[in-house]
């Protein structure tokens, strides 16, 4: 038997990168080409800057996420407080098209920006009503919020995403162990 392997992609509306080993990069016309350039940095989650206050399972969180998105949205942004970012505010919009995709992800079994119908993420969260996408990252075969942020910090792609000091809403969307963060500009 062959072990699963978590996977992560990156996706901006500047350019389209995927940082997790598939080796292409998808530029904003939709084009792929081959990237050998593979970096990453470490980043120490045990360290007291990154310490998650803990979430009532019962209490609704911000933007419509629960529990295990709303860690992410705290460790996304303690990374970018550490970057010198601004944090980024939940948004329910986002977090509803980020919920659906990670869904559609796992009860469809694919694992791509592009969902099996041909929407792009701009698409699906504009469907939801966000008049402004920025950027999505996926990742699936992480058990926890602090393993999937821990990885797209560790990914060139991910993390340009994650500390664009630009992007200011963030949506996150988790189910089973397909993870989506859908970022907007407003």
């Amino acid at each position: 038997m062959t072990p699963k392997l978590p996977l992560i992609i990156s996706v901006s509306a500047l350019v389209l990168l995927t940082g997790c080993g598939s080796g292409s990069v998808v530029d904003a016309t939709g084009k792929s080409t081959q990237n050998t350039e593979h970096t990453a940095q470490e980043i120490d989650f045990t360290d007291p800057a990154f310490a998650v206050t803990p979430v009532a399972a019962k209490a609704p969180a911000k933007g419509g996420m629960g529990p295990k998105e709303y860690k992410v949205l705290q460790l996304t942004n303690k990374a970018r407080a550490k970057a010198g970012c601004k944090p980024l505010k939940a948004n329910a919009k986002l977090t509803r098209a980020a919920r659906k995709h990670s869904k559609d992800m796992k009860v469809k079994n694919y694992f791509s920006h592009d969902s099996k119908d041909g929407r792009s993420p701009w698409d699906r969260i504009k469907a939801e009503g966000y008049k402004y996408p920025g950027a999505e990252n996926i990742a699936a075969g992480y058990p926890t919020a602090a393993s999937v942020v821990k990885a797209w910090m560790n990914s060139k792609g991910h993390r340009a995403n994650i500390l664009n000091c630009k992007l200011k809403t963030l949506g996150v969307g988790h189910h089973k162990r397909y993870w989506t963060q859908d970022f907007g500009w407003k």
